[in-house]
């Protein structure tokens, strides 16, 4: 399989973007040309090409919602053993979670056999039944009549369900993308395609969402603020990205490190003078503690929200290379790591980026507006022959439209990254002309 790529045309500000994601990828440019929209395009597209079940979980959902709600109303009819494991798995009343294939026939199971024994099926338990199925049960015929359709009802989902986890259809991708981007169901699926050399994995001319070979994790960091939020935040509030580096943080495994990775932790403690320990279990699966701490090499220990917004942001790193989450196979999408640094940790942050692709092998999407990231890169990379190779600087430059739209070009060897001081220095330009006219 050949090299990764993204290529987005014809949506919001871009007008054309053929981005390569096969080592370190910049991107950069002046604001609203683009960079969020290419990252966040990536990440959406690899994460539900990877957790395509994610998509088709909802409309599964979504068709069960009402059985989910009726069965969950006769959890007490079950025996003392088997209600509390279903309390264990997760069903309780008034929860969101959708019976499981199985558990459903065993609830309806257990509704035929209570009302088999001589219990009475009262107008109430008509109406719920009437309710669920949108017709009039009238007797008690009628009811286990209900019953049985319910589990029809319930098989055809699943049947369904089955059917497009196998087929992969690119119609739930393209709702979905159409809901985060807000914009609509015509436009936006003819404007990305994502491929493995010639092979289309995401995109119009796709009748299915493909298998991406070149990753199977990547994550997306556009804030250190993740770091802020508890492995309790209720689930849907916050964005997919941030739900999905939580809930990685928060899960209580734990493990050894490798010696590349350890080299890259040894690293991180050297710049931010601590450690990050994150919640773990003992070896009975009791969690020690729910918390994230960075505990400083001279002895004090913080919870993670309360450190600096700097060692948050490599805090966030060392949490995914402790979870081994950082390896050849991931991609990882930073956008605007600069934002929460002091010059020199940026200098460092190169560091670290350059250190992870080359000992562990991440794949790395940058957005940055930082020029002393931009030459820290670029320096780092020459003292490396081989980082040199995979190290690639895109710029966005406006078309002569109107509106102004843009292209996103590779820069040359011979180029080098002048022509990125260039469009950062026009800020220095508007500045002093600001000054000038006071």
């Amino acid at each position: 399989m050949g090299k990764l790529q993204i290529h987005i045309s014809n949506f919001r500000a871009i007008e054309d973007a053929q981005i390569a994601l096969n080592g370190i990828t910049v991107l950069t440019g002046l604001n609203a040309t683009g960079k969020s929209t290419i990252s966040r395009m990536m990440y959406y597209a690899g994460h539900y090409a990877i957790h395509y079940q994610e998509l088709i979980d909802d409309r599964l959902n979504s068709r069960l919602e009402e059985i989910t709600l009726y069965l969950l109303q006769y959890l007490d009819l079950l025996p003392d053993e088997e209600r509390m494991l279903f309390i264990f798995r997760g069903y309780r009343r008034f929860s969101n979670k959708p019976f499981d294939e199985e558990d459903a026939y065993l609830m309806i199971d257990t509704l035929q056999k209570h009302y088999e024994s001589g219990a009475q099926v009262k107008s109430l338990d008509r109406e719920r039944l009437g309710k669920v199925l949108g017709k009039q049960i009238k007797n008690r015929q009628t009811f286990f009549n209900g019953l049985e359709e319910l589990r029809t009802i319930i098989e055809g989902a699943y049947e369904f369900y089955r059917k497009l986890l196998k087929d992969r259809p690119p119609i739930y991708l393209r709702d979905k993308l159409n809901e985060l981007f807000n914009t609509s169901k015509e436009t936006l699926m003819r404007s990305i395609s994502v491929r493995e050399g010639t092979e289309e994995i995401v995109g119009p001319s796709r009748k299915d969402i493909g298998v991406f070979t070149t990753f199977d994790r990547v994550f997306y960091i556009d804030s250190p603020m993740i770091a802020n939020f508890s492995g309790e935040f209720p689930s849907g509030v916050l964005d997919q990205n941030w739900e999905e580096l939580i809930q990685f943080f928060y899960d209580g495994e734990v493990r050894s490190l490798s010696e590349p990775e350890q080299r890259v932790a040894d690293l991180l403690a050297k710049i931010t003078k601590g450690q990050v320990v994150l919640p773990s279990k003992n070896q009975d699966g009791v969690m020690r503690t729910r918390k994230i701490y960075f505990t400083e090499s001279s002895g004090g220990s913080y919870a993670i929200k309360e450190v600096a917004t700097g060692i948050k942001s490599f805090a966030l790193i060392e949490s995914l290379l402790q979870k081994g989450l950082l390896t050849e196979r991931t991609l990882l999408i930073i956008d605007e790591p600069e934002a929460h640094l002091h010059p020199q940790w940026t200098v460092k942050y190169a560091r670290i980026i350059t250190t992870l692709h080359r000992e562990l092998g991440v794949k790395f999407l940058i957005a940055t507006h930082s020029p002393r990231l931009v030459q820290s890169l670029s320096l780092l990379a020459s003292e490396e022959e081989e980082i040199a190779k995979s190290l690639l600087f895109y710029m966005s430059e406006p078309t002569e439209t109107t509106p102004v739209r843009y292209r996103f070009r590779e820069l040359t060897e011979e180029e080098g990254i002048e022509p990125i001081f260039s469009c950062f220095n026009t800020a220095y330009d508007v500045m002093n002309q600001y000054i000038a006219e006071e």
